[in-house]
C-alpha cells in the first residue's frame, strides 16, 4: 500500500493496537483495542485525560475491499463491565 497506516488517528494524537482482521459474509472486519478513546474522539466528545492503556474497551471496523475501512463501533466493553470488577487488561482480541 502507498499510504502506510490504512487507519491512523494520529492527527488527534490517539492511537489504536492489536488488530485482529477477519473475512466474513463478502465483508472484511477488524476488532482491535481503543488504547486511547478513540470512540469518544470521534463522537464529538473527547476525554481530556485520554492515555496510553487505559480501559481499552474494543472497537469494531468494517471495509468492503479491505484498503478503505468504515467509521467504527464499540465491539466489547471493559472486563470490568463483564465481571464486575477490574481485571487485568485486554490483549489482542480475537473470535472464536
Amino acid at each position: 500500500m502507498s499510504k502506510n497506516p490504512l487507519i491512523s488517528y494520529k492527527d488527534i494524537n490517539r492511537d489504536i493496537e492489536d488488530p485482529y482482521a477477519f473475512f466474513y459474509q463478502d465483508t472484511y472486519y477488524m476488532i482491535l483495542e481503543d488504547r486511547m478513546d478513540v470512540a469518544s474522539a470521534l463522537s464529538g466528545k473527547p476525554s481530556v485525560n485520554a492515555k496510553p492503556g487505559g480501559n481499552r474497551p474494543g472497537l469494531l471496523f468494517k471495509s468492503k475491499d479491505g484498503i478503505s475501512w468504515e467509521r467504527p463501533e464499540f465491539s466489547y466493553k471493559t472486563d470490568a463491565h463483564y465481571f464486575g470488577k477490574e481485571l487485568s487488561r485486554s490483549e489482542r482480541p480475537h473470535i472464536l
